[in-house]
């Protein structure tokens, strides 16, 4: 990419970041446009999850004009309700396998980012205060609503993932563990459907 481009990419990344609500108004889509030629993988996810809540698929609220909070507002109470709830799920069910790496989690919607760290006695969740990972982990592209839902379990994270509701990125070495620190979410049981 000639340098001329992506310092302009860059600083109009930077200008929706820094000015409140500015990311949320008229340059949400130029953000996204970027991520989605970063991450193609982001692009399908928003698609599937598009679909699914035109079909109604998932459950939680909205932001409405007459909540009274800016949208901006909302959605940082909303995430960091979501933070909350996933740390303490992802303490509850037990340390992670040992060669689990750090995993950051882009909330599409919100176009947020999330880490997820284990100092090896307990996994911490973060707001990420810059735009994009940092150089190692795993990269998990869903939504705040979708990781909600599966906290609420109306919606399983295998479920998620076989609908395109979620999906990630990582090195050859985390086959065996693709979703990182967020393995305890797919590791979840299945809800019985027997009586």
């Amino acid at each position: 990419m000639h340098a001329g481009i992506l310092i302009a990419r860059l600083l109009v990344a930077s200008l929706m970041v820094a000015v409140p609500g500015f990311a949320a108004a008229c340059g949400q889509p130029i953000l996204q446009a970027f991520v989605y030629s970063k991450y193609p993988e982001a692009k399908a996810v928003s698609a599937a999850l598009a679909e699914a809540e035109n079909q109604g698929d998932l459950q939680g609220d909205r932001w409405e004009t007459r909540s009274g909070k800016s949208l901006h507002v909302w959605r940082a109470e909303r995430i960091a309700n979501t933070m909350d709830a996933l740390d303490s799920h992802l303490n509850r069910t037990g340390p992670p396998m040992a060669a689990a790496s750090a995993t950051h989690i882009l909330l599409l919607n919100d176009l947020a980012w999330l880490d997820i760290t284990y100092d090896g006695k307990r996994i911490a969740v973060s707001k990420t205060q810059t735009f994009g990972p940092g150089k190692d982990g795993v990269i998990v592209f869903t939504t705040r609503r979708l990781v909600d839902n599966v906290l609420d379990g109306t919606i399983t994270w295998r479920q998620a993932a076989s609908e395109g509701l979620v999906a990630s990125r990582c090195a050859d070495a985390c086959k065996d563990q693709p979703y990182g620190l967020l393995g305890p979410l797919a590791s979840t049981p299945e809800p019985s459907t027997a009586y």
